[in-house]
């Protein structure tokens, strides 16, 4: 190793574990997740106790080669309000 390889490691790996190594973006209140996979039921509407509807539907999403494919479920809950959005979620059909 040369000179400056070695002085490069050593100089920069105690910062490099002190600072944030997941992600060099500033942090966020919000996570987006963008899930692909396909429907397990049709949406159903429901209210909670305290009286705001919200939209329950599950997604399966499937990975892996065809002879060992593996599928996680994800159940997500959607605070959509009345408009277009609302019903286009709510038409949605299995599958």
């Amino acid at each position: 190793m040369s000179f400056l390889a070695r002085r490069i490691t050593t100089t920069t790996t105690p910062r490099l574990l002190t600072s944030r190594t997941f992600s060099a973006s500033a942090r966020r209140d919000i996570a987006k997740v963008t899930l692909v996979g396909n429907l397990a039921a049709t949406p159903e509407v429901k209210a909670t106790s305290t009286g705001r509807e919200i939209i329950e539907y599950a997604v399966a999403s499937s990975d892996g080669p065809r002879e060992n494919r593996h599928t996680s479920w994800f159940r997500v809950a959607t605070f959509a309000e009345e408009g277009p959005r609302r019903d286009y979620l709510t038409s949605l059909p299995k599958g």
